[in-house]
């Protein structure tokens, strides 16, 4: 999942600027704009981000595998503070396609 998200923003003309476990920060070449990428695994210990800075776009990735009937609740709670620059993507390896265009709309959506 990581990998294939990861070379769609490379496909998209964005570079990688920043790269930590799970994290990938990316520049687009022509506009500069900055993306995040947080891929989450556990719903109950990563979904924090204190400081969101407005210039960038978050996007908090999971898969769709690692969730379960509980975590529907705290994914809900989260989502709806989330400000309008950061979005939730639930990864289905089902509907790649779908996913990879609701990353695309989200960000023509943002600029």
């Amino acid at each position: 999942m990581k990998e294939y998200i990861k070379n769609y923003f490379l496909d998209l003309n964005y570079k990688i600027t920043d790269k930590r476990d799970s994290r990938i920060s990316l520049a687009h070449n022509l506009n500069h704009k900055e993306v995040e990428l947080v891929f989450i695994s556990n719903l109950k210990e990563n979904l924090s981000e204190p400081n969101f800075d407005p210039d960038r776009i978050y996007l908090y990735i999971i898969d769709e595998s690692n969730l379960d009937s509980n975590d529907f609740e705290i994914f809900e709670a989260y989502a709806t503070t989330l400000p309008s620059n950061a979005s939730i993507i639930i990864f289905s390896e089902e509907y790649i396609e779908h996913t990879m265009k609701d990353i695309w709309m989200f960000l023509n959506k943002s600029n």
